[in-house]
């Protein structure tokens, strides 16, 4: 990033200006990562995860629509791979979360997790 900052000021400051301010910031492409969201939300896929932010369950499911009607928000599979190679899972409610508005509750998602929305479960 500062190399790239010099050589652009040294350049505009050669031909067009006498004193150039440049601030270059350089994103790569999913920066902080990416989950996948599959299941029984509006639209599953990848979402890439923001750099400097805490993105949880619930941010997920607003990125990917939310459930639809068939949607069981209860119980959201969250799906980890240890670097050991473990798999661990974890039932996430977030109509719990957002209903008693319980925020710390709602867990941080990390590069390569799975979120898997079940449907409902209707007995009639």
């Amino acid at each position: 990033g500062e190399e790239l900052e010099q050589e652009i000021k040294t350049k505009l400051e050669k031909d067009y200006f006498s004193e150039a301010a440049v601030h270059v910031k350089v994103e790569r492409e999913f920066g902080g990562g990416v989950i996948y969201v599959l299941g029984s939300v509006t639209r599953p896929g990848p979402i890439a995860l923001p750099v400097n932010e805490k993105f949880t369950v619930l941010k997920a499911m607003l990125a990917a629509g939310g459930p639809t009607p068939f949607g069981n928000s209860a119980k959201i599979k969250v799906i980890r791979y240890g670097e050991d190679g473990k798999k661990y899972e974890t039932i996430v409610n977030l109509e719990r979360i957002q209903a008693a508005a319980e925020f710390e509750k709602d867990i941080a998602l990390m590069n390569g997790d799975w979120l898997i929305v079940p449907e409902k479960l209707f007995n009639f």
